[in-house]
């Protein structure tokens, strides 16, 4: 067996045995994989802190054709995201996003895409910026990923185009009216097609123009409102539950 090595951020620990952990890393070129760290627990070890969820880290390991877990040899800390650690929201919002990781299928080619959008949410959750537009704009960036966006051009129902495109001009939507995130069907509903079922979510006309903007432009030059917060948060859980099938059990925690 052949020690290998990756760039790796840590998304999940538990412990194992007396003194040893198990965790779940995301490689940037290798997908996920799980490993046992010999040792994590003791109060010397030099991997207490290393191996913490979403430090990023070059990780040595040694994997075996037969075998699900690897063996952890030894780290390389490349950034512990500190100032997450500082502040409890951060850190919700952290675990947050290592989770949805955590329960998505992902395969090695689609590696460095996750990898990427991770790493850009984790320095994002350093600065200034909105926790809860942040976590907005991760949530859209692995929709893209996992090839689930929602269709936000036309009604799924009737067809309809939903905007009305000027050159030089942001898109204005065709009806001013609450629409509706079909989240099984994996599009809009426009106003003359909604209906009332748990799998739907109300959209304000306003909420979902902020939508259309962060599809084309993907940034936060533009400000949501706690309407547009409110709105997405609870669309998007419905939608990765509906889409995913699994329920990240740490969104219960965010606070919005």
């Amino acid at each position: 067996m052949t020690l290998q090595s990756s760039e790796s951020l840590i998304i999940r620990q538990m412990d194992f045995k007396e003194n040893d952990k198990i965790i779940t890393f995301l490689t940037r070129d290798e997908g996920k994989k799980s490993g046992i760290v010999k040792g994590a627990k003791k109060i010397n070890s030099q991997n207490v802190g290393i191996s913490e969820p979403f430090t990023q880290v070059r990780i040595f390991y040694v994997e075996s054709p037969r075998a699900e877990l690897v063996r952890v040899r030894k780290f390389e800390l490349i950034d512990s995201f500190y100032p997450i650690r500082q502040g409890y929201d951060k850190i919700l919002y952290a675990t947050y996003f290592t989770e949805l990781i955590h329960l998505c299928i992902i395969d090695p080619q689609e590696s460095p895409r996750f990898f990427h959008i991770l790493v850009s949410a984790l320095h994002a959750l350093q600065g200034p910026n909105s926790l809860a537009q942040t976590k907005i704009i991760f949530e859209k960036n692995l929709f893209a990923i996992l090839g689930i966006s929602p269709n936000l051009e036309r009604c799924i129902k009737c067809r309809c185009d939903l905007w009305q495109i000027s050159l030089g001009k942001l898109p204005k939507l065709v009806q001013i009216e609450t629409h509706q995130l079909d989240c099984v069907e994996g599009g809009i509903r426009c106003p003359k097609c909604l209906i009332r079922l748990s799998t739907t979510s109300d959209l304000s006309p306003g909420t979902l123009s902020f939508l259309r903007y962060l599809e084309e432009h993907n940034d936060l030059m533009i400000r949501a409102t706690s309407q547009n917060i409110d709105e997405l948060n609870a669309a998007f859980l419905t939608y990765f539950q509906n889409q995913i099938g699994k329920t990240p059990k740490s969104h219960v925690m965010l606070k919005h």
